[in-house]
């Protein structure tokens, strides 16, 4: 790789700068996360791997909002990251307060990909931006299977008009 050549990842990172993903970022689900003290490297500033702990925690919520979790997307089977990547664009420091959207990438038979946008409210900065991919995975057999039917209907019905995204019982933002 010569100098100024981008890495292959990266070729995967600069489609999340696309404006469809900044569209479907207005469509998204956002989630605030305040930056703690275990969040913080030696550097005094964010660590790098935790910024994947801050797109899990704003899935986590999404996953909530649509009546699903991590371990249960529905037909008895969870997800299972397969690939993910990072841009750290600013700085970020303890108590930061954080605003985490969710956007939806692409969605194939057995694939997701989630993206996500980081903002600072205080000085309206976006400070970090990623995705991460997952394979439907039945945990009982220990074999990808196909996306659940009624997974990707939550999912279309949310990125298509939030609003009219009612929450299944028990759940909450």
């Amino acid at each position: 790789m010569q100098k100024n050549e981008c890495h292959p990842l990266c070729k995967r990172l600069t489609r999340i700068n696309t404006s469809s993903f900044l569209n479907t970022m207005k469509k998204g689900y956002t989630s605030a996360y305040t930056v703690t003290i275990g969040d913080i490297n030696y550097g005094g500033h964010l660590g790098n791997d935790r910024a994947l702990v801050i797109f899990q925690d704003a899935r986590l919520y999404f996953l909530r909002k649509l009546g699903f979790s991590e371990m249960d997307i529905g037909a008895h089977c969870g997800i299972i990251m397969v690939e993910s990547g990072v841009r750290y664009l600013r700085e970020v420091f303890l108590h930061d307060v954080l605003e985490t959207s969710v956007g939806l990438g692409q969605v194939k038979a057995k694939k997701l990909t989630l993206e996500y946008s980081v903002v600072r409210p205080a000085d309206d900065q976006t400070v970090l931006r990623g995705f991460t991919s997952f394979l439907a995975f039945d945990y009982r057999l220990r074999q990808v299977v196909v996306l659940p039917e009624l997974f990707r209907n939550r999912l279309d019905q949310f990125f298509r008009d939030p609003a009219s995204c009612e929450c299944p019982p028990g759940a909450t933002d």
